[in-house]
C-alpha cells in the first residue's frame, strides 16, 4: 500500500512544494491543503488519512496542538540561509533582511552573524496580521530585498520588494525525501533502508538515524567515512554514544532536547552537528541527526564576502546630519564641502568624539565616489602583527592559518571609492614607511604575493594627535605626514560649541525617550545652563552616552524636580569625576572683593528667579535639590527666598 503524505502550506512555498514533488520520484500520495492555521483550527478533512506531515513556521506549530500525526517541519540551515543571504545581496545594495515567522529560527542566523562576521539583518513577525506593517517599514528604511518563507515574500512582492525564497529546491526536496522515509518506516519497516539509502547517500552532509535510545539504525555514506576511526565496520546497531560526547546523548536522548550548530573537533576536521527528536504520538520513536562540514561553510562565507567586496561598503553620514549653532563649524563644514568636490587627501584632527568618521563619510557621500565603497580602517584597533595583512591583503599560504585563495586588504576593497585611516598616529613608523610607498605610488603587494595590485581610492585620514608634533619628535614621519595633510580640517571640541551642547542633547532624548525630551525642552534655559557647566571632554560620543544615562535612569512618569534633579546630579558626578567645569566667560570689568555676592544671597537670587522652586533654583546653582535643602535649612532661608526665618 503506497504511503500517504499531506503537506500544509500557502502561497510560494506550496508552489515551491509541489515542484519539489514533482522533482521526485517516490511511492506515495501527496495531499496538498492550501492552509493558514489559526488558534483552534481543526486537523484538514482531506489530511486525516495521512501518514505523516510536512509543514513550516506557525502552521506546524499550530499542527502539533491538534493532531498526534508525525510533522516534519520545514526550518531553515545553514545552507539555506546562507544560499539565499548570497543570492539577495546581488540585488541589493545595502543589507537585506531576513524575516522569520517565529523567534526560534533567530538563533541560527545570530550564530551564523557571530561565527562568520556576516552582517545578516534579522527581523520577525508573531502574527500574519502585522507582516505588512513589518515589511513596510523595511521598505521606509530603504530595504528593496526581503529574504523569507512563502507567505513573506507573496506580501514583499505585493509593496514591490524583491524577493528570494528562504528555502531552495534541494532543502525542500530532503525534507519531503525525510516524510516520504518516516511514513514508509510506519507502513513498512522493511522497505525503509534500501529507500531511504538512495537519498542519503546523494546527500551533501553526514546524516544518522537513531531509534530512542541511541541504536544507529540507518547512516549515510558520509557519516560511515566520517567515523572511520572511531568504529571500523558498518555503523548500525552500534550506540551513538560511541561518536557523541554524553553530554550530548543525554540532552538527545534523556531530556529530548534539540541540539543545534554545535561544532565538533572530527579527525577530517571541524564538523557542525545537529540533532532532533522525531515523535509519533507525543512519544520519541527516533532521533535524526546531521554533520556538516565546516570548511564548506567558509568557502561559502569567502563568497558572500567578495559579493559583498564588489557591491561594496557604503557610508551612512551626510553633511545634512553635520547642523550647528556654530560659526566656526558651519565655516569647516562648507570647507569640507569644497574639499569633497576635489580627490587630494584629507587629513581630519580633532579630540576622541568629535565626530571625525561622520565628516569622512559626509566628504564621501558628497563626492564624485559617493557610489563608490567607503571603507573605514581604525589603525589602533588592529594588532601589528595583523595590520599589514588587513591593510594589503595577503595570498594563499602567506603564512600558518592563511585562507585558502587568500584574502582582500582595505585597500583594495576601497579601490574607486574611499578608504578611512582613523586613529593614523597609532601606526609605527615601519608600518608609516609601507603606507607612505603605497599612497605615494597607488599600488600594493600582498603579504607573502609577488604581483603588483594597482588601487584607486581616496585617502582621508583622522587623529586625535598633533601630527605635526609628533612629526617634530620622529614619532611620525615628515613625509607621510605631507602626503596625508594635502587637505586639513580641524574639528572643534564640544566645549568650544557650547550653542550646540542643548540641540544636541533635545536631539540624542528626541531618539531616546520623546516624551523627556518635550519635558526638557519646557526647560531649556535651566537645562541649557546646566549642560554648559561641564567641558564634555568625550565631546559629543560623551554627550550621546550621557543622554543614554538620562533616559536609562529616570522615568517620564517621574516629576519635573525629579528629572530635573537627576540631570543636575549626572552633570556633578561627572564634573567631581573629571575636574572639568566648563568656564564662564570672564566679566567684563573685575568686581572688588567687598561687592562679590555671598552664598545666602547667590541662594536667594535663584529662588527668586525659580519663584520659589527648589529644583529649578538648584539647577541654575549648578548643585543637586538635596545640598540647596541643606544649605538653606542651615541658614534659615525659606523656600521664597524671602525674609529668613528665625
Amino acid at each position: 500500500m503506497r504511503c500517504k503524505i499531506g503537506i500544509v502550506s500557502i502561497g510560494m512555498l506550496s508552489q515551491e512544494l509541489t515542484q519539489a514533488v514533482n522533482g521526485l520520484s517516490l511511492d506515495a500520495d501527496f495531499i496538498f491543503s492550501e492552509t493558514l492555521m489559526t488558534e483552534g483550527m481543526r486537523l484538514p478533512h482531506a489530511l486525516e488519512d495521512a501518514d505523516v506531515l510536512i509543514s513550516s513556521g506557525y502552521n506546524s506549530k499550530l499542527l502539533k496542538e491538534v493532531t498526534d500525526k508525525p510533522i516534519v517541519n520545514i526550518e531553515p540551515s545553514l545552507y539555506d540561509i546562507l544560499s539565499a543571504y548570497s543570492e539577495a545581496i546581488t540585488y541589493e545594495k545595502a543589507h537585506p533582511v531576513i524575516v522569520f515567522p517565529i523567534k526560534e529560527y533567530t538563533d541560527l542566523t545570530e550564530r551564523i552573524r557571530n561565527l562568520l562576521a556576516v552582517p545578516i539583518v534579522i527581523d520577525v513577525y508573531h502574527d500574519v496580521m502585522e507582516l505588512p506593517r513589518l515589511l513596510q517599514k523595511h521598505w521606509d528604511k530603504g530595504c528593496r530585498c526581503i529574504i523569507g518563507s512563502g507567505l513573506v515574500c507573496n506580501e514583499a512582492q505585493l509593496i514591490g520588494m524583491h524577493t528570494v525564497f528562504l528555502y531552495p529546491r534541494e532543502s525542500l526536496q530532503s525534507y519531503i525525501q525525510m516524510a516520504y522515509d518516516s511514513a514508509a518506516a510506519l507502513r513498512a519497516k522493511s522497505q525503509e533502508n534500501k529507500l531511504l539509502d538512495l537519498a542519503l547517500n546523494n546527500a551533501r552532509n553526514a546524516i544518522l538515524f537513531t531509534d530512542e535510545h541511541g541504536t544507529i539504525l540507518i547512516c549515510n555514506q558520509n557519516a560511515q567515512q566520517l567515523f572511520l576511526d572511531k568504529i571500523h565496520d558498518h555503523l548500525t546497531r552500534h550506540s551513538i554514544s560511541e561518536l557523541l560526547d554524553a553530554t550530548l546523548v543525554r540532552q538527545l536522548y534523556q531530556d529530548h532536547i534539540p541540539v543545534r550548530n554545535v561544532i565538533l573537533n572530527l579527525t577530517n576536521g571541524q564538523y557542525i552537528l545537529s540533532g532532533f527528536p522525531v515523535y509519533l504520538r507525543k512519544n520519541v520513536t527516533n532521533v535524526m541527526l546531521t554533520l556538516d562540514n565546516v570548511e564548506w561553510i567558509q568557502k561559502k562565507e569567502l563568497h558572500i564576502r567578495q559579493a559583498m567586496n564588489e557591491k561594496g561598503f557604503t557610508a551612512k553620514h551626510h553633511f545634512s546630519d553635520m547642523v550647528s549653532r556654530n560659526e566656526e563649524f558651519n565655516v569647516l563644514v562648507q570647507s569640507a564641502k569644497r574639499f569633497a568636490r576635489h580627490e587630494d587627501n584629507v587629513l581630519i584632527f580633532g579630540s576622541t568624539g568629535t565626530g571625525k568618521e561622520v565628516l569622512a563619510q559626509s566628504i564621501h557621500n558628497h563626492s564624485s565616489r559617493a557610489q563608490n565603497p567607503f571603507v573605514a580602517v581604525n589603525c589602533s584597533s588592529i594588532t601589528e602583527s595583523l595590520l599589514e595583512s588587513e591593510l594589503f591583503g595577503y595570498d594563499e599560504g602567506a603564512f600558518t592559518g592563511a585562507k585558502k585563495g587568500g584574502k582582500l586588504g582595505y585597500f583594495e576593497m576601497a579601490h574607486t571609492g574611499t578608504i578611512f585611516l582613523d586613529e593614523i598616529s597609532e601606526l609605527s613608523l615601519p608600518m608609516q614607511s609601507k603606507l607612505l610607498r603605497a599612497i605615494q605610488e597607488r599600488q600594493i603587494i600582498r603579504v607573502g604575493g609577488n604581483r603588483v595590485i594597482h588601487f584607486d581610492a581616496r585617502i582621508i585620514a583622522a587623529s586625535n594627535r598633533d601630527l605635526w608634533k609628533m612629526a617634530c619628535e620622529h614619532k611620525f614621519r615628515e613625509d607621510l605626514y605631507y602626503r596625508l595633510a594635502v587637505l586639513e580640517l580641524n574639528l572643534p571640541a564640544l566645549k568650544d560649541r557650547r550653542e550646540d551642547i542643548y540641540p544636541l542633547f533635545l536631539k540624542f532624548m528626541l531618539r531616546l525617550n520623546p516624551e523627556l525630551n518635550i519635558r526638557f525642552q519646557a526647560h531649556e534655559r535651566q537645562v541649557d545652563a546646566l549642560l554648559c557647566r561641564y567641558s564634555w571632554p568625550g565631546n559629543i560620543r560623551e554627550l550621546e552616552n550621557f543622554c543614554h544615562m538620562i533616559a536609562v535612569t529616570v522615568s517620564a512618569a517621574d516629576s519635573t524636580e525629579a528629572v530635573l534633579d537627576a540631570l543636575c546630579q549626572e552633570t556633578n558626578r561627572r564634573i567631581a569625576r573629571t575636574g572639568s567645569a566648563q568656564t564662564a566667560a570672564p566679566a567684563p570689568r573685575a568686581v572688588p572683593p567687598d561687592r562679590l555676592p555671598t552664598e545666602r544671597e547667590r541662594i536667594c537670587r535663584a529662588l527668586a528667579q525659580a519663584e520659589g522652586n527648589c529644583t529649578r533654583a538648584a539647577v541654575l546653582l549648578g548643585i543637586s535639590r538635596t545640598t540647596l535643602w541643606r544649605k538653606m535649612k542651615a541658614m534659615g532661608i525659606p523656600a521664597d527666598g524671602g525674609t529668613p526665618t528665625a
